[in-house]
C-alpha cells in the first residue's frame, strides 16, 4: 500500500510510506515498510495491529508469522502485487466534534442523546446549521429517490442514507418531534426544505420532508414534519427531497448469518436486528424466515436449537453437551423439566454461561442472551397485537417455541423469548405477550425458545 499525504501538525510534513499490509485475520493485521518524510530520515518499521474487542470468538494468538515468506514462489508472485494511491484525510478533533470534508464542503457530526447514534450536523449539500426553520443556507440539495436507492452511495465515506427505523427512532419513538418548531430545536437541527420542487408550492419555510433509504412497494418512504403533523408515506414518482446522513455500523457475520444491529429508541442500548438463527428481519407476525432458532435454556448452540433437529429422552449430565439433539421428555418416564443435571442444584452456573464469552456464548462476540431487567426496558410498552409487536424496532415474529414435552415446535401465533434470568432452581424467565402486553413468566428450562441478543 502506499500512502501520500499532507498534514499540519507544527511544520508542514510532506512524505510517504511504501509499505505491506497483511490481513492475519479480521482482527489481527501486520504491516511492514520504509517511511520517509521531511522531518525525518527514511526509516523501516513494522507493526503489528490488533483490534479490540476481537472480532466474533477471534483469538489473535491461533496464528503464527512463517520465517519465510511465499515459501512456495508458485502461490506468490510479487509481480502480482497491484499499487494502491490512498489520499489520506485527517481526521480533526476539537472541542466541538470530530469534521470530515466532502465535496467541498466540512460537515461536524453530532450525537443523538436518545440513541447514542452519529448524523451529519446538517441536510447534505447545506452551507451551514440551520438557524431557523426558514435559514434557506441550510436547506442543502433535493434528490430524487433513485439517486440514493440501490447501490447509489451519496453520503461521505462511512455514513448512508438512513431507514426508516433509523430516523423514525430520532424524530417520533423517543422524543416526538410535532412541528417544525420542535425539528429545528432537535440535536438534528432540521430546517423546513420543502420538496425542491421549482414551483412556487414547495413547501419551504413551512415543510419537513426527510429521505429514507427503506422501499415499500418499489417506492421510498419519506419522513414529513409539518405543523401537528409528522408521518412516514410512501414516494410517488418524479419527488425530491432532503438527506441526512448517518454513520454506519458494520454488519456482524456469526455463523453464516450477516447481522445487523438497531439502537433501542427508549434506553440507547444496542441489539441484533432479528432473532438469532433467523434469516432476515421480520416483514409481518408470522414471517417465517424471521423465526430463527429454539435454544433449550442455557445451551450451546450445538445443533439442538434448530427446529427439525432431532430429539433423544436421554437427559445431559454437563452442561456443554455435543448430541446436537433435543432433549424431551415425549415418550413417557417422568417428566424432567431441565435438558441437564449438571447445575440443579441451584448454582446457575447456566448465567454466566449464556453470557459474552461464557462456556455456552451462542451470541456474537460483545453481545449476550439478555437478562428479564434489560429485555423489560425495551418491551414493556409494547400491546400484543400483530402490527405493533411485529412492527417495532426488535420487529419480534410470533415464532412460537419448541415443547419439551412433545419435541415439537408449537407455532401458534405466540411469542416465547428467553432471558438469561432465573425464578428458582427449576425454572427461568421468559418474555410472552398476554392481552394486556409484554409479561415475563416462567417455563421448563427444556422447552425451546427463541433468542434476541442485546450489546453488553
Amino acid at each position: 500500500t502506499y500512502y501520500y499525504w499532507d498534514a499540519k501538525a507544527g511544520p508542514d510534513i510532506k512524505g510517504n510510506i511504501l509499505g505491506v499490509d497483511i490481513e492475519i485475520t479480521p482482527s489481527v493485521s501486520f504491516e511492514l515498510g520504509q517511511e520517509n518524510n521531511n522531518t525525518m530520515d527514511a526509516k523501516s518499521y513494522g507493526k503489528l495491529t490488533v483490534k479490540l474487542p476481537l472480532g466474533n470468538k477471534q483469538k489473535f494468538t491461533n496464528f503464527a508469522i512463517a520465517s519465510k515468506a511465499f515459501k512456495d514462489s508458485r502461490k506468490m508472485d510479487l509481480g502480482a502485487l497491484a499499487w494502491v494511491e490512498r489520499n489520506n484525510k485527517i481526521m480533526i478533533e476539537g472541542g466541538d466534534g470530530n469534521t470530515i470534508s466532502f465535496k467541498g464542503l466540512t460537515y461536524k457530526l453530532v450525537a443523538s442523546p436518545d440513541t447514542g447514534r452519529v448524523w451529519l450536523d446538517r441536510n447534505l449539500g447545506a452551507t451551514q446549521v440551520a438557524t431557523s426553520s426558514s435559514d434557506s443556507a441550510a436547506y442543502g440539495d433535493h434528490y430524487p429517490f433513485s439517486d440514493i436507492s440501490g447501490n447509489n452511495d451519496i453520503c461521505p465515506a462511512g455514513f448512508g442514507v438512513p431507514t426508516e427505523r433509523e430516523l423514525a427512532a430520532e424524530t417520533i419513538v423517543s422524543t416526538t418531534i410535532n412541528n417544525p418548531g420542535d425539528a429545528i430545536s432537535s440535536f438534528l437541527k432540521l430546517p423546513a426544505a420543502g420538496s425542491g420542487a421549482t414551483s412556487s408550492n414547495n413547501w419551504a419555510g413551512s415543510t419537513i420532508f426527510l429521505w429514507t433509504k427503506t422501499v415499500s412497494r418499489g417506492q421510498g418512504r419519506y419522513l414529513t414534519i409539518a405543523p401537528n403533523n409528522i408521518n412516514f408515506s410512501t414516494s410517488t414518482s418524479g419527488l425530491k427531497f432532503s438527506v441526512r446522513c448517518i454513520k454506519t455500523r458494520t454488519p456482524i457475520v456469526f455463523n453464516g448469518l450477516t447481522y445487523e444491529m438497531v439502537t433501542s429508541p427508549k434506553t440507547g442500548r444496542v441489539w441484533l436486528d432479528r432473532n438469532l438463527g433467523a434469516t432476515q428481519v421480520a416483514t409481518k407476525a408470522d414471517d417465517s424466515f424471521a423465526y430463527g432458532h429454539y435454544y433449550q435454556w442455557g445451551r450451546n448452540d450445538d445443533g439442538h436449537e434448530l427446529k427439525d433437529s432431532p430429539a433423544t429422552q436421554t437427559r445431559a449430565t454437563t452442561l456443554t453437551p455435543v448430541s446436537g439433539r433435543f432433549i424431551d421428555s415425549s415418550k413417557g418416564g417422568a417428566f424432567k423439566s431441565d435438558w441437564t443435571s449438571a447445575d440443579s442444584n441451584g448454582d446457575y452456573r447456566r448465567i454466566v454461561a449464556w453470557a459474552d464469552g461464557g462456556v455456552n456464548d451462542i451470541c456474537p462476540a460483545g453481545f449476550s442472551v439478555p437478562t428479564q431487567k434489560e429485555l423489560k426496558e425495551d418491551v414493556t410498552d409494547i400491546n400484543n397485537n400483530n402490527a405493533t409487536v411485529s412492527s417495532g424496532f426488535l420487529r419480534l415474529p410470533h415464532a412460537g417455541f419448541r415443547s419439551s414435552k412433545t419435541g415439537k415446535p408449537d407455532i401458534s401465533g405466540i411469542i416465547r423469548m428467553w432471558t438469561r434470568s432465573v425464578s428458582n432452581p427449576t425454572y427461568s424467565v421468559y418474555l410472552k405477550f398476554n392481552n394486556s402486553g409484554a409479561v415475563f413468566d416462567e417455563t421448563n428450562r427444556a422447552d425451546g425458545l427463541s433468542v434476541r441478543c442485546i450489546k453488553d
